[in-house]
């Protein structure tokens, strides 16, 4: 090998380092995760983003409600209907790559990644805050954040797990992945349906704790826009009912 070889060798080598370090540079205009929140306002901003997931058109407002009513028999097919969502009304060729049944339980879990994010930050704005009513904004707004994820981990058992027939039969049944952090770095696999409805209720017992309705509240609680003390107790009922805990259904529904 000549000398000018040597030298191209060398230049390449010298190119290929400074173009990955280049590579590894954090983008100017974005912020560091562990340093995006650190005040209530921040983890206000959060609780919107909450919110906001559910309006996802994977959700409530879209395959989530309509794709049951399609396999229950609530919409019927008429001539021409162009055989749209034909898949599931038949029961039949349901593959897993179905896109609208991927986008409902990615959504779904998009919606656990936001509360667990917003829930590992709260230690660190609760060491720096010392007001008393933002104290207790900051519980309100973990209780909106186990509900949330209370309510996404119900629905996602309900669409993907087979139903609960007692606490043997389900401590050997599949449930769902559970996930307590956003970067927990926790094993990927699925719990047991027992545990799945466990997890669930415990994020309710918080919630219901942490959004308890004061006695001076002068609304209309069937009015009420942001999660509460009574949907905590709501979703209680329903999760009951489908664990066939019948007398904890009828108390929290009354």
């Amino acid at each position: 090998m000549n000398i000018n070889n040597i030298k191209t060798c060398v230049l390449s080598a010298i190119l290929a380092l400074s173009m990955s370090s280049c590579l590894d540079k954090y983008p100017e205009d974005s912020i560091r995760m562990d340093e995006a929140v650190n005040t209530v306002e921040d983890v206000d901003k959060l609780v919107i983003g909450i919110y906001d997931s559910f309006m996802s058109s994977a959700l409530y407002s879209g395959n989530l409600t309509i794709l049951p009513d399609l396999q229950a028999d609530f919409v019927f097919c008429v001539k021409g209907y162009s055989n749209a969502y034909g898949d599931i009304y038949r029961w039949k060729d349901i593959k897993a790559t179905n896109t609208d049944i991927e986008a409902v339980y990615a959504d779904l879990y998009g919606v656990i990644n936001r509360c667990n994010f917003l829930l590992d930050n709260l230690d660190k704005v609760r060491a720096n805050t010392n007001s008393d009513k933002l104290l207790d904004k900051l519980e309100q707004y973990e209780g909106e954040a186990r509900f949330a994820r209370a309510l996404a981990y119900s629905e996602l058992i309900k669409c993907f797990c087979k139903a609960y027939d007692n606490d043997e039969q389900a401590a050997g049944e599949l449930g769902v992945v559970l996930t307590q952090h956003y970067h927990g770095n926790e094993i990927q696999k699925r719990a047991s349906l027992k545990e799945s409805y466990e997890f669930v209720l415990a994020d309710l017992d918080k919630a219901a704790e942490y959004l308890k309705v004061g006695d001076d509240f002068t609304g209309s609680l069937y009015n009420e826009i942001y999660f509460n003390e009574y949907t905590c107790h709501a979703l209680r009922a329903r999760v009951s009912l489908y664990m066939h805990k019948y007398d904890d259904a009828i108390k929290y529904a009354s």
